[in-house]
C-alpha cells in the first residue's frame, strides 16, 4: 500500500524583546517549544500567513520584517515540511497579548525565555543562535532537520 506523501509550508515569527524570545507550546505536544505560527493556506503569501497566524494565537498584529531562516525537515507523520522564519518588529506588543485570539485554545503555554531555558526548542539550529547571541545576526540561514548547513 503506498502512502500518500504530503507537503506543508510554515511561517513562524521570531519575537524578540530585552533579551528574551517568545516561544509557544502546543497542546499535545508539551515539553517542546517553537516559535508561534503555522502553516498556510492555500493560495496565502507567507507573510500574510504569519500575520494571520500571529492574530489567531495571540491576539496581536506582528509587524514583519526580515526573512532569517528557512527550515527544511519531514515529520513522523509523512510530512515534508518548509518553514520561513521571519522577525517581528514590534515584539514589545507581544508583551500585553491581545484579548480575542481564536485559536488560543490551541497553546498550553505562552511564555518568554531567556538564553538558559533547559526545555527543548525547535528546531534547535535557531535554538542554538538565540543562546549565542547571535539570532538573526548572520544573514539568511538555511536548516536542514533542524541544523544549519
Amino acid at each position: 500500500m503506498r502512502m500518500e506523501k504530503k507537503f506543508v509550508i510554515r511561517c513562524s515569527g521570531i519575537i524578540l524583546d530585552k533579551g528574551e524570545l517568545l516561544v509557544v507550546e502546543h497542546v499535545g505536544k508539551e515539553g517542546v517549544i517553537v516559535l508561534p505560527g503555522g502553516h498556510l493556506e492555500w493560495g496565502e503569501d507567507i507573510q500574510a500567513g504569519l500575520v494571520r497566524e500571529l492574530e489567531e494565537e495571540l491576539g496581536v498584529t506582528p509587524v514583519v520584517g526580515s526573512l532569517l531562516y528557512i527550515h527544511n525537515y519531514t515529520q513522523e507523520n509523512d510530512k515534508h515540511a518548509v518553514e520561513f522564519f521571519f522577525a517581528v518588529l514590534n515584539a514589545a506588543d507581544f508583551r500585553n497579548l491581545g484579548e480575542s485570539p481564536t485559536h488560543a485554545h490551541e497553546l498550553a503555554v505562552v511564555d518568554w525565555v531567556h538564553t538558559h531555558d533547559t526545555r527543548i526548542m525547535k528546531p534547535a539550529g535557531v535554538w542554538i543562535d538565540f543562546v549565542a547571541g547571535k539570532l538573526g545576526q548572520a544573514g539568511l540561514q538555511y536548516l536542514v532537520d533542524g541544523v544549519a548547513k
